[in-house]
């Protein structure tokens, strides 16, 4: 099997152009051995990264802000009251305003958060948040814009500890245990494990629930996901292409799509002939519509890499096999398919401490579609009218032939011959609700995959 995949690499290295994807940027001034940074952009130009390095039993903490985009770095050291404190997570609000969460990793000190206003010269810790000596644990902080920010921890008195602030962070107030679904027994946040689309934020647990807001994290839900405490924490991962639509993927290497924010999920089963199918992280790709990236190990050997899929996770494409030096995204950020930020290794140097690097990938690199022989998003020839729609939609532009529908799983759920018309109408009345894909042929033979959206 091993040699079919090198076969199948060589096959598409020779068919397709083979360019680096991601450009390593300057180093990120630190020490050699650190933990795994985390990023947060507030820009396409401002990016903030945070460090760890060990002394024995201590940590040191460092802090790396660029403002051109990776070219350069500044650096300095948090000046924490303890060196026995992880980082959870950073948050840029801006080239001058950044917060950072920490957590204590044997639960001996309470958690903090630290906030700087002057672009990292000095640091002073938030006063009245994650207090609670051997129970306060935060997990991530947020700001959806300059004035409304929130930071979740692990539950404290029997329910989750969140904080919100309408005022730009000048003050914080607990969310009443009323607004939170009541927790499990021994049920947990996970660090950096959250995801924010138009004004929504979900974050899961431990126990396989994600806990979901609409409105800045002053009220949640809750939703199970097929992936249950089998007595470890079950890694699961997601991104949402806006509040509603959704994809969900396990560390045990199952897909699942949601068109309703999370409550329902249903388990599907994506299509690649280059072992791209890859277990979480996973990211949605803005300003796309129907663009994913996966940077996970694979299903099949394990490899790490990255992935990449322009048809809303129906069908992936292993970026290892098209790239000269591929990378391993263990942080990314992503403004659209022409511009993404990620902290990672090379493939070759997985594993190795001291090897992480910052990345960009721009105009510079060959584009994912691009390298892939996809056609360029943007470029299609037809539309879809209404969508969502109930019964009837419109397709029009180019001269159509013949129309496939498939479902999530990839089943042709409808099967539609025309005597090529530039407008043609397609009754899905008889469909479930939920996310499938039109292929569309028109007279000269030209295909494109538009997603549908079945209300």
């Amino acid at each position: 099997m091993k040699n079919l995949l090198l076969f199948l690499s060589f096959l598409i290295a020779t068919a397709l152009q083979a360019q680096d994807l991601w450009t390593p940027m300057a180093a990120i001034p630190t020490d050699s051995e650190y933990y795994v940074p985390s990023l947060a952009v507030a820009d396409e130009n401002t990016i903030w990264i945070t460090t760890i390095t060990m002394t024995g039993n201590e940590m040191t903490h460092h802090w790396h802000l660029s403002t051109d985009g990776g070219n350069s770095w500044t650096t300095g050291i948090i000046p924490l009251e303890s060196n026995a404190l992880g980082i959870s997570d950073i948050e840029a609000v801006s080239a001058t305003t950044a917060y950072i969460a920490f957590h204590s990793p044997m639960l001996t000190e309470a958690g903090a958060i630290w906030k700087t206003e002057n672009s990292g010269l000095t640091w002073a810790k938030v006063p009245g948040l994650f207090e609670t000596v051997g129970s306060s644990f935060p997990n991530f902080i947020h700001f959806f814009d300059e004035n409304h920010g929130i930071c979740v921890g692990d539950p404290v008195l029997d329910y989750f500890e969140i904080y919100t602030t309408s005022d730009a962070g000048a003050n914080w107030t607990r969310v009443p245990a009323a607004n939170i679904p009541p927790r499990f027994n021994a049920e947990f946040g996970l660090i950096e494990s959250f995801e924010v689309r138009d004004g929504s934020l979900w974050f899961n647990t431990n126990m396989g629930r994600i806990l979901h807001s609409t409105d800045a994290g002053l009220s949640w839900q809750v939703n199970n996901t097929p992936i249950i405490d089998i007595g470890q924490i079950p890694y699961i991962d997601y991104a949402f292409s806006d509040a509603n639509n959704g994809i969900l993927v396990s560390d045990y290497g199952q897909y699942f799509k949601t068109t309703d924010a999370g409550v329902t999920l249903t388990e599907y089963f994506p299509s690649s002939n280059d072992f791209a199918l890859r277990r979480p992280p996973i990211w949605y790709i803005p300003q796309s519509s129907t663009s994913y990236f996966s940077g996970g190990r694979d299903t099949e050997f394990e490899e790490r890499g990255s992935s990449f899929s322009a048809d809303d996770g129906v069908t992936w494409h292993n970026l290892n096999l098209i790239d000269p030096n591929p990378i391993v995204p263990k942080r990314a950020w992503f403004k659209n398919e022409d511009l993404a930020y990620c902290v990672g290794t090379y493939v070759s140097q997985e594993g190795l401490p001291g090897q992480y690097q910052f990345f960009k990938h721009d105009s510079s690199n060959l584009g994912f579609r691009a390298a892939l022989g996809l056609k360029k998003f943007g470029s299609e020839k037809f539309a879809i009218s209404p969508n969502p729609a109930d019964n009837l939609v419109k397709i029009s532009g180019a001269t159509v032939n013949s129309v496939l529908v498939f479902d999530g799983s990839g089943k042709i759920v409808l099967t539609r011959n025309f005597n090529t018309s530039a407008e043609i109408y397609i009754d899905i009345s008889s469909l479930q609700r939920g996310i499938y894909f039109a292929k569309i042929t028109s007279d000269c033979g030209e295909t494109e995959m538009l997603k549908v959206l079945k209300i």
